[in-house]
């Protein structure tokens, strides 16, 4: 087929080899598709993750909130009750002198 070819060189086999880019220790594009197809998943996986600790993190503000929204409810129903009765005195606690 090639006779001209030297004998030490190797000789074409219809499927290809590795080329001059692979004997300087780069990766077959093989390789590289197969490396990124699996930093591609990780990374999907990571937004998958970060996506359901948003909802989760939403979901808790949303509880926090309405929670301080009846603490603050009840808060002003207090004061509204203190402030119609004449008879009911606001104790506060004694300061506490015994620290210097």
């Amino acid at each position: 087929m090639f006779p001209n070819l030297r004998p030490d060189l190797p000789r074409p086999t219809g499927r290809p080899g590795p080329t001059h880019r692979h004997c300087h220790g780069q990766r077959h594009p093989w390789e590289q598709i197969t490396g990124l197809e699996a930093d591609n998943a990780a990374l999907r996986e990571r937004l998958a993750d970060r996506d359901t600790t948003i909802a989760e993190l939403t979901a808790f503000r949303t509880a926090a909130v309405s929670q301080l929204a009846v603490q603050h409810d009840e808060i002003l129903r207090l004061r509204q009750q203190i402030a119609g009765r004449a008879n009911i005195r606001i104790l506060y606690p004694k300061p506490d002198n015994s620290h210097p």
